[in-house]
């Protein structure tokens, strides 16, 4: 089975060489995550809500005031609409192409993105979801990186704080105008789908939300897993290496057609 980790790792590497240094406790937790066996059997659930329908095109997108992702940066760059401002060391923007194949959006910077602010998802978490995404098919250097919560701070996340990034998200999903939006985790896919009236509360679980294709600015959108917790829980990854990741390949495959 150690074998077969470090072969693992090395496929990763072959997407990134850049050198991958994971720690002791990353290395067990990966070991134990995707080779040990378990007796928790997976099952699925297809029970799904119905959704209001959604016409994008009401969306009245003059509001949007920001020509270029520099303005609206430097809008932001002293933002003060919420208490993390009083903890933050800076304020963490997207990184990557304009007009991408895709847009990834997670829930809030590590410590590492705060440390290295200009290379985002470069911790060994997010390359191995990275490399996941690529195993599907999905163009990962084509691609616009930004976490949802634009601080890094050692606090307690409350709900007032999706509501005050939640402009500059819409702002640079906008400027950014990407093909396809896949976002990590359900309180940024409810602050989303609430903002453009398809749910009327962000008191949806997961499981209702992920393996649908939605629309945010007449741009598809798809939800999935939190990816640190897609890392860290067993059934969790099962449940993303199952059904999330191909879903999310077919859904690309689809928004993209023949220009991949």
């Amino acid at each position: 089975m150690k074998r077969e980790f470090f072969k693992f790792l090395y496929k990763i590497q072959e997407f990134y060489p850049e050198e991958i240094s994971l720690s002791k406790e990353e290395y067990i937790i990966l070991e134990n995550l995707l080779f040990n066996k378990t007796n928790n059997k997976v099952s699925f659930k297809n029970e799904k809500k119905d959704f209001k329908s959604y016409n994008a095109n009401t969306i009245d997108k003059s509001s949007f005031i920001y020509n270029n992702i520099e303005d609206l940066y430097n809008k932001y760059k002293n933002c003060s609409l919420c208490y993390l401002k009083d903890y933050r060391k800076n304020i963490i923007f997207g990184k990557g192409k304009l007009s991408p194949d895709i847009m990834l959006i997670y829930e809030k910077p590590s410590e590492e993105d705060s440390r290295n602010p200009d290379k985002l998802f470069i911790n060994d978490r997010g390359r191995i979801i990275l490399a996941f995404l690529k195993s599907e098919g999905i163009n990962t250097k084509n691609m616009f990186i930004t976490p949802f919560i634009k601080c890094f701070a050692e606090k307690e996340i409350k709900e007032s704080v999706y509501y005050s990034c939640l402009e500059i998200i819409k702002e640079e999903i906008k400027i950014i105008n990407p093909k396809l939006i896949l976002t990590f985790g359900a309180n940024i896919g409810t602050t989303l789908l609430k903002e453009v009236g398809i749910i009327d509360s962000i008191d949806y679980p997961i499981s209702e939300l992920r393996l649908r294709e939605f629309s945010f600015l007449n741009i598809p959108m798809l939800i999935t897993y939190d990816y640190n917790l897609i890392l860290t829980n067993k059934r969790i990854y099962n449940y993303f290496k199952l059904k999330d990741l191909p879903f999310i390949g077919e859904v690309y495959r689809k928004v993209l057609g023949s220009s991949i």
